[in-house]
């Protein structure tokens, strides 16, 4: 028992756990016998106190006959007493049994191991369920297997997919993080916290001092003497109480305490700890027996008390009452220094203050025997206090490593919670995160904002002669310095589609009070140093328009920050209309234009649905030579462009370096943020405040974490885990604690030891015979074993499924247990102690001093019974309970804990239920960083894998830092869906911009989910079209034609669905093709990944050309399907699946506006799959055929020829506006305006 701090950090080395057993039970039991052969036996022949004792024999009649023999060895005491090898051999019986027990464990482990692997073996369960059992059992084995409490927890797997290495833990007696930055900054975080909480309990201790002192004023009070003198000492001590206990609230209540005043407070303590038991703040014995002499016979009573401390010598430093108190102080001493390292100075404290003062006091008191009877116990209390501050140091080592995990955990939430932020950031403008974090329907109305269009010009010349890869990496080479430029200039990039980018000032909140003419110079720096990229064969068209704006968030998957509003329209075809390599805008804009920036007038130019429009454009060569020679912001350099977050997550790259006040502003930014996902308002609360956010009612209320669900985890992390292990050292100690005290009942010969009937035993040893006395010995060794039976029950139970799925009743079944031993100790030291509360100390030979010392053991074995397994601190309330009733029954045993020693034991009792109630704060405020952060790591993969595909974002992360080269993929088998809103355009037109951005949302939010329904990737949407498909790897993980169709057609029934519930008139057309194209990932600042090819522009026209509710496909999609299904061999057929599939038989493919397409475009005929076979047979009647709606000529038709790129649809209609012009963003300006 005792070399367990040594082999504790010292014996990793000997990883044999039978190995490891042996040489513990063999270190206990050598300690053991020396214990037994040297301590136990002192030098009896050289003490007077032994001629004293036998000379002042109580009985002198059987002096002569029953005299004990203290010189004689414990072996022959063990002949002596008739039935001293039964209770020898019940002792080491107890010891084989705390031996072995750990052996049995492991067997029914190793059966638990092989039971479980062949369950795993022959599960046909899914790959994802066996992966899930094998981890359990590995992190079982790896808990279980391992009889050092310094493992990992059973998730440690799990955390190393998020800790960083930096942040691995060192532990031991060097205990701290590997990363000497992060130690740092673990002290700066847990210092505050650790000050408060060491101010309150010496809060705590200076009330229990200053009640110590008020109950002293009252005792020289009673009796009147020269020790009345002393009055004013024990004033002024209360008076510097009082001031040290307001030191403590205000740093218990300090944000940051001051660290001067906290150390003043400890080392004030740590003297006075000791001061107080020594005259003049207490009374020595000599005081003690001026009183008894002086002290009115009428106040005797009154001062019983006192006169048994003075029979007790307990008025010494060696006294019990001191000695509990230094026992109290050593356990809490070690939750009083901030950090776990600094316990050393709890042993400093031990061997300077209390040796060296013991020591002193001792030297000072040389020639006054009855201050000086203790003497020979200082070295049973130095191992006592020794013991005590072991216990309080593993605890406080086990405690401060919770706190560890605890903060890695909630760095961990941190960092996954910035890196979700900076995603976000990358997709959206950071004001709108929070609200879409909270699910809130986003469509903010800004009154003034300019909004710039960027377009390649002539780009079908550059997409007609490079392969998709090479056009990839021609549109990333511009686009990524087009995002370095804007956000130098601190303008708002929106979106890229295809070969244009879209970009705004004034969006931002920030920018909502300043007047418009101090934001558009950012706009036309940015658009000088844009058009700087230019080259002979490159040139950019520009278009710009102020006015206002509807700013929305649309779709769950793949979000996306958009405008909406007229405004978006007239800048599109500014650059429409634009001239290659210069910036054109309009009047609205003009007006806001500072003098400082010159313009020209280029006159009017007509534009669809706006007529003759005055045009300006930005007058470069003029601000050249007026800027001349002053500071201008130039085009950053290719190296220096800030890469996105989002793209350095994908590819494994280190984060930029940020200043350490920025980072720490914005991780406050970000937990104020995520903090709102899960309890929108914090209670302040004392007890158990983290237990605010817990919530047993089903079902769980939003933003709130399941009781039961932390319970569980609970139990597994902390109760379950490494159960046997502190079952098997609670056993071996209390097994050799047995033995020794045997052997010490045995030297002692308890069983001639008449009972004065001032014990518990009195009616079991009434007379005085050697047959009733040996019921002594009866009464121990009964309660020791009825201790080790319930240590056998647990060790049975613990391998019942009861033990894990019952954590309420183990905690109720642990706390009755303990309450059970706490009593059963009580007895068993009452058993053990001979009653000599009436006999003066001096009186007593030295082994029966050492006996009266009992007491201060069972203290010490109360307050390790009671923390050997983790309680909830509501349960750990009952220890108080048991510790008054205990105190209660005090007066009727023979165990001594004089006044003052009721109350520190008492506080030995509350500081149990302190650390249960800190183990359940900590272990609750690490359940909600776990689930933080595991909400935040799903959402971070939901968010990057709608990024892009799951198996592209695989390669990303492997890829080697520094390579600039994106991936591109060659798709040889891609079926590829587009859907269209009909009649959208007319409901747009009669609601308000948020209605159409909540609309627009709630549908596509509803296709969102059908795509996880049908596992198709959600390529982009366009407008209000809808594009999704499969492909081989990596695209998708499956590749199903027939999947895609049917997701077509469920968008149809969606969308029917949703416009029944609103009462409006829209459907939807669904285009599908199945052919080759090519995928790859556009930008670094918002990175997406496209499909590109003359096969995306198939798709666009066979949904153009589609009827409304109708999903059109290809003949290449429809023979792709026919493959797949005869490959599947489940005989499964077309004609069962879509009952409505029909072949279209008109000759020419036409769209809703009346464009001509032929079926050349799209690869051959075509064919319509209707709802059912009725609807099929219903659309080739000719009265159907004419009721087709007529083509809408509100934007000018599109060019036959679809370009070798992404287009959105030709026919869509466009994107809703407040003035009912639905043409909403960079792709109505491309495809759909005036050419």
């Amino acid at each position: 028992v005792l070399p367990q701090p040594y082999l504790y950090y010292n014996m990793h080395s000997l990883r044999n756990f039978q190995v490891r057993t042996l040489v513990r039970v063999s270190l206990a039991l050598l300690l053991l016998l020396v214990w037994s052969s040297e301590a136990l036996r002192p030098n009896d022949e050289e003490d007077p106190k032994n001629k004293l004792h036998t000379d002042k024999a109580e009985d002198p009649a059987k002096a002569g006959k029953g005299e004990i023999h203290i010189a004689l060895s414990v072996r022959e005491r063990i002949r002596e007493d008739p039935n001293g090898y039964l209770h020898i051999g019940v002792a080491l019986c107890m010891v084989g049994v705390a031996a072995v027990l750990p052996f049995t464990s492991r067997a029914s482990e190793l059966e638990m191991y092989a039971e479980k692997d062949a369950k795993l073996a022959d599960s046909k369960a899914s790959v994802g369920a066996d992966f899930a059992a094998e981890a359990e059992r590995r992190a079982d084995a790896a808990a279980n297997r391992s009889d050092d409490e310094d493992e990992p927890d059973e998730d440690a797997q799990g955390d190393q997919q998020i800790k960083p290495k930096a942040h691995a833990m060192r532990t031991g007696l060097a205990m701290g993080f590997v990363d000497v930055e992060f130690e740092k900054e673990w002290e700066r975080d847990s210092l505050p916290k650790n000050m408060r909480r060491g101010a309150v309990l010496m809060s705590g201790a200076a009330v229990g001092m200053i009640l110590d002192r008020v109950y002293h004023l009252w005792e020289i009070k009673t009796c009147t003497g020269h020790i009345t003198n002393r009055r004013w000492i024990d004033i002024a001590s209360l008076f510097v109480l009082v001031k040290v206990f307001i030191a403590s609230m205000y740093c218990s209540f300090a944000k940051v305490p001051n660290h001067l005043v906290y150390w003043v407070i400890v080392v004030f303590f740590s003297i006075f700890f000791v001061l107080v038991n020594l005259p003049p703040l207490t009374p020595s014995c000599s005081d003690l027996q001026s009183m008894k002499d002086t002290c009115p016979a009428e106040e005797q009573d009154q001062i019983a008390p006192f006169f048994i401390a003075w029979i007790k010598r307990d008025c010494t430093l060696q006294g019990h009452t001191a000695c509990q108190m230094c026992q109290l102080f050593l356990l809490i001493l070690p939750y009083i220094l901030p950090q776990f390292r600094q316990t050393h100075l709890a042993l400093l404290w031990l061997v300077a203050a209390y040796l060296g003062t013991t020591w002193g006091y001792l030297w000072f008191y040389k020639d006054d025997e009855e201050e000086t009877v203790h003497q020979s116990d200082v070295q049973l209390h130095t191992f006592l206090l020794v013991l005590t501050l072991g216990v309080s140091c593993a605890k406080k080592y086990f405690l401060e490593k919770g706190m560890r995990k605890q903060f890695v955990d909630d760095y961990s939430q941190k960092e996954s919670s910035r890196k979700l932020y900076d995603i976000f950031q990358d997709m959206v403008p950071e004001h709108v995160i929070p609200r879409m974090l909270k699910n809130e329907t986003i469509a903010d109305p800004v009154n003034r904002v300019t909004v710039l269009f960027i377009v390649i010009a002539d780009f079908d010349r550059f997409s007609s002669r490079m392969t998709p890869r090479e056009l990839l990496k021609f549109l990333n080479q511009y686009f990524s310095k087009m995002d370095a430029i804007c956000q130098e200039n601190k303008v708002t990039k929106i979106e890229t589609v295809a070969e244009e980018y879209v970009a705004c000032v004034g969006v931002m909140p920030e920018d909502a009070g300043m007047p418009h003419s101090q934001l558009l110079p950012r706009l036309f720096n940015a658009a000088d140093q844009i058009l700087d990229l230019q080259t002979e064969e490159v040139k950019f068209k520009m278009g710009a328009h102020s006015g206002p704006i509807v700013a929305g968030v649309i779709g769950q998957k793949l979000p996306r920050f958009r405008l909406f509003g007229d405004t978006i329209n007239t800048s599109a075809r500014m650059m429409q209309k634009g001239i290659p390599g210069t910036l054109q805008f309009g009047v609205e804009t003009r007006n806001d234009v500072p003098d400082s920036i010159p313009i020209k007038e280029r006159g009017e130019v007509m534009m669809k649905g706006k007529g003759n429009v005055m045009a300006y454009v930005f007058d470069r060569e003029t601000n050249k030579k007026t800027t001349s020679g002053q500071k201008t912001l130039s085009a950053p350099r290719a190296s220096a462009a800030r890469r996105s977050v989002t793209s350095m997550m994908l590819m494994n790259q280190p984060a930029e370096e940020e200043g350490n006040d920025n980072r720490q502003e914005e991780g406050d930014k970000v937990d104020k943020i995520i903090a709102e996902l899960f309890v929108e308002k914090e209670q302040h609360r004392i007890i158990l405040s983290q237990a605010q956010a817990f919530s047993d009612t089903e079902p769980l209320p939003p933003k709130m974490f399941s009781e039961g669900e932390w319970m569980r985890w609970f139990h597994h992390t902390t109760v379950v885990r490494k159960f046997l292990l502190r079952l098997n050292r609670q056993a071996l100690l209390l097994a050799v604690v047995t033995l020794a005290d045997v052997l010490h009942m045995e030297h002692v010969q308890a069983w001639k030891r008449p009972d004065k009937n001032t014990g518990l035993l009195n009616q079991t040893i009434g007379n005085d015979t050697l047959e009733q006395r040996d019921g002594r010995f009866t009464v121990f060794l009964t309660s020791r074993a009825l201790c080790m039976v319930l240590i056998l029950v647990w060790s049975y139970a613990s391998r019942t499924s009861w033990m894990k799925h019952s954590p309420r009743s183990v905690q109720i079944g642990l706390t009755v247990t303990n309450t059970i031993v706490y009593g059963l100790l009580f007895l068993s030291y009452d058993a053990v102690v001979i009653p000599q509360i009436k006999r003066h100390f001096t009186d007593l030979p030295r082994v029966d001093i050492f006996n009266q010392q009992m007491s201060l053991v069972f203290v010490l074995g109360f307050f390790i019974v009671a923390n050997t397994h983790p309680l909830l601190f509501y349960v750990s309330l009952v220890t108080i309970f048991a510790a008054a009733l205990l105190i209660h029954f005090r007066d009727a045993t023979s165990l001594y804990i004089s006044n003052i020693g009721r109350v520190v034991f008492m506080c030995t009792a509350v500081l149990t239920t302190l650390l249960a109630h800190q183990s359940e704060q900590t272990s609750r405020a690490r359940f909600k960083s776990r689930k933080k952060v595991a909400e935040s790591q799903v959402r971070i993969e939901k968010t990057l894998n709608s990024l892009m595909p799951p198996m592209v974002l695989q390669e990303l992360r492997l890829r080697t830092v520094g390579s600039e080269e994106m991936p591109a993929h060659p798709y040889k088998k891609a079926t590829i869906t587009q859907s269209d809103l009909c009649g959208f355009t007319a409901l747009a037109a009669t609601r308000e911009p948020h209605e159409v951005v909540g609309f627009m949302g709630d549908l596509f939010g509803r296709f969102d989910e059908l795509s996880d329904v049908y596992e198709v990737y959600k390529v982009e949407t366009v407008g209000d079209a809808y594009i999704a498909g499969m492909a081989e790897a990596p695209l998708t993980y499956k590749n199903s034609p027939v999947a895609v169709v049917q997701f077509g057609m469920a968008m149809i029934q969606a969308c029917h669905d949703w416009a029944t519930n609103l009462g409006v008139n829209v459907k939807c057309r669904v285009g599908v093709h199945h052919g080759e194209c090519m995928g790859g990932i556009v930008s670094t600042g918002m990175m997406r990944y496209h499909l590109f090819g003359e096969f995306m522009g198939a798709v666009d026209t066979l949904e153009a050309t589609s009827r409304e509710g109708v999903t059109q496909i290809s003949k290449a999609c429809k023979l792709a399907m026919e493959q797949f299904l005869n490959e599947e061999g489940k005989g499964r057929t077309l004609e069962a699946l879509f009952p409505g599939l029909i072949s279209r038989t008109d000759d020419k493919l036409t769209t809703s506006k009346g464009e001509v397409h032929e079926y050349s475009e799209v690869g051959g005929a075509t064919f319509l799959i209707y709802a059912s076979k009725e609807a099929a047979a219903d659309s080739t009647k000719p009265a159907l055929q004419a009721a087709q709606p007529a083509a809408v000529p509100t934007v000018a038709a599109a060019p036959a020829a679809a370009p070798a790129v992404a287009t959105p649809p030709a026919a869509a209609p466009p994107a809703p506006t407040a003035s009912g012009n639905t043409e909403g963003a960079a792709e109505t300006a491309a495809k759909r305006g005036d050419q």
